[in-house]
């Protein structure tokens, strides 16, 4: 369901999940304190995570004048989770992009291409992600970003699964 104004197509502001609107930071130090990595269960219950309120109010207010594009790094299988949370936190995305199923690529280069391919169908005026490397691979693109702090766990998190999946 595209949002319209007067009939016409409105530019998109891309948005992160985890660390940008989504506080993640509770299943991320449960996930980092087990030695063995359990991606099923860190990836559990994320439909429960709190928003990150100043953000998704900024989200909110960019939605009234532009279309918002979820793109996350999170795998394809957890989308009902993600529509889920993004549902109950009122956000009403056009679309939301998701990592394929299968693909261990580095956050920077999955999100990449998937911001490559929406650059492709739409014009594209702002990112909000919190990774330092989304971000210089959207710049790269040409796209005018807007980095989140996050916090070191967040990170951490995206450098283990990039390392450690199928």
């Amino acid at each position: 369901m595209a949002s319209r104004s007067n009939g016409k197509r409105r530019p998109v502001v891309v948005v992160d999940m985890d660390g940008t609107i989504a506080d993640a930071s509770r299943r991320e130090a449960k996930f980092l304190r087990r030695k063995k990595k359990d991606w099923p269960g860190f990836f559990r219950d994320m439909e429960n995570d709190p928003p990150i309120k100043e953000v998704l109010a900024r989200v909110h207010e960019l939605s009234k004048t532009h279309d918002i594009v979820i793109l996350t790094g999170r795998p394809e299988k957890y989308r009902p989770q993600t529509e889920s949370w993004l549902k109950k936190h009122k956000v009403n995305p056009v679309e939301v992009l998701m990592r394929c199923s299968g693909d261990s690529r580095p956050d920077f280069e999955a999100k990449g291409a998937l911001m490559r391919d929406l650059l492709e169908r739409r014009t594209v005026v702002m990112a909000l992600d919190d990774r330092a490397p989304v971000c210089d691979s959207y710049r790269e693109l040409g796209v005018y970003v807007v980095q989140i702090q996050s916090d070191s766990l967040n990170q951490v998190v995206n450098e283990t699964y990039r390392l450690n999946t199928e």
